[in-house]
């Protein structure tokens, strides 16, 4: 997107001073704190509806990724002498 700003006076002063600073072009560095401040606003929140259908498709993507994620069926022995066994403890 092409954007047209009419900047007074003393903020085109600013912006080229802080531009040349950083060693960017005025474009690069409007464009640079734009996507700065856009990144630090929070997202709109939800309707009530929108949040209950997240909720779900939440729940329905962990059940699914439990499904592929079954025991394996034989004991793991996790105790603490298992694992540092050997170690001169």
């Amino acid at each position: 997107m092409t954007l047209t700003l009419a900047l007074p006076p003393d903020v085109e002063s600013k912006l080229m001073r802080y531009a040349a600073a950083t060693g960017k072009d005025p474009a690069a560095f409007v464009q640079e704190t734009v996507e700065e401040k856009l990144a630090s606003l929070s997202e709109p929140a939800l309707t009530a509806s929108q949040r209950a259908a997240a909720w779900d498709r939440w729940v329905e993507h962990m059940r699914s990724w439990a499904q592929t994620n079954l025991p394996s069926g034989h004991r793991v022995d996790d105790s603490r002498d298992s694992i540092y066994e050997g170690r001169g403890e």
